[in-house]
């Protein structure tokens, strides 16, 4: 029924109030981002379920969950579990363990703008790299990856179990955020004003 309810009409219905067109992209302001849940367990078993051959049960999210060295990430479209990212706290490295957008809306962008809210989670949490594995034939999200900076550093050979598939490890440096602070400046032509730097 959740499958069905993503790809049916909801979408289309969407993207329709939105005055958008069907094969639009997600932007910012359609997703709200914040913490994963305990009531968002079930639609996880479910996205789990349609994208991994090895979907972890809900009892692993939930103990991840009540562990302080662990953090996840939400996306919501009108309320509705789309999208969600987690990662491991490892010193001053954030170890993004899982990221997974619903099947039926990928290609659409849901996935660069969770991970960008996860970069700037981390950078807040005052991490200064992240890290990630990825299987080596997914290469969309490979893509996604060096995209968003990350740059693979190593091959590990059947790191996958249920596959015996090769990760390719890939990390990136996070650089905190720098506030804009207004500096005086003289134009001889208008006097002082304001800029920032």
């Amino acid at each position: 029924m959740f499958r069905r309810f993503l790809r049916g009409r909801w979408l289309k219905n969407y993207l329709a109030r939105k005055g958008r067109p069907a094969d639009a992209r997600f932007e910012r302001n359609d997703v709200e981002f914040g913490p994963l849940l305990d009531s968002d367990l079930r639609a996880v078993w479910r996205i789990e379920k349609v994208s991994y051959p090895s979907p972890w049960p809900v009892s692993v999210f939930q103990d991840l969950m009540d562990d302080s060295l662990h953090g996840f990430e939400a996306g919501r479209v009108e309320g509705k579990l789309v999208c969600y990212a987690g990662y491991a706290a490892k010193g001053e490295i954030g170890h993004i363990i899982n990221v997974c957008v619903h099947p039926d809306i990928r290609q659409r962008g849901l996935g660069a703008l969770l991970l960008e809210r996860l970069l700037e989670r981390l950078v807040d949490e005052g991490f200064t790299k992240a890290t990630l594995e990825v299987r080596e034939r997914n290469l969309g999200a490979q893509l996604l990856y060096r995209k968003l900076g990350f740059k693979a550093y190593e091959q590990n050979q059947g790191y996958y179990f249920d596959t015996e598939e090769a990760a390719i490890l890939m990390d990136r440096e996070l650089i905190p955020k720098i506030i804009d602070e207004p500096v005086a400046s003289r134009d001889t032509t208008h006097g002082t004003h304001i800029s920032f730097r």
